[in-house]
């Protein structure tokens, strides 16, 4: 597994359950960012997609997802050079990865964490 849950727990000072919901989070909010990011590669609206871009990155970062936030950081460099075609190639990476990264973590709460 890529993404360490127990480190970030330790580093924030809290348990791995306390996390979960931030996770939920994360996801729910990540999956938005990407269709809205979609639909502004469909118009070629460069000032959304470097927005969207920067919470990604901001959130991801903050969560150490450093896969997500190199991606982001990537988006971001090419939606202000006005490189739609990489923005789409970036955005299906983002999807990809932002998909396996859940897996994982949520491959983690279902070993680790037991429901209440």
């Amino acid at each position: 597994m890529a993404y360490n849950v127990d480190l970030l727990a330790d580093e924030f000072s809290v348990s791995p359950a306390e996390l979960q919901a931030v996770f939920v989070t994360f996801f729910d909010e990540t999956a938005i960012m990407l269709e809205k990011g979609e639909a502004a590669l469909e118009v070629q609206d460069s000032n959304t997609l470097v927005q969207l871009a920067q919470d990604l990155f901001g959130s991801s970062a903050n969560l150490r997802i450093a896969s997500l936030a190199e991606l982001a950081k990537a988006l971001e460099t090419s939606a202000k050079a006005g490189q739609f075609s990489n923005c789409a190639g970036i955005l299906t990476r983002l999807s990809s990865q932002v998909a396996l990264t859940q897996s994982e973590i949520s491959s983690y709460y279902a070993e680790n964490i037991k429901k209440a």
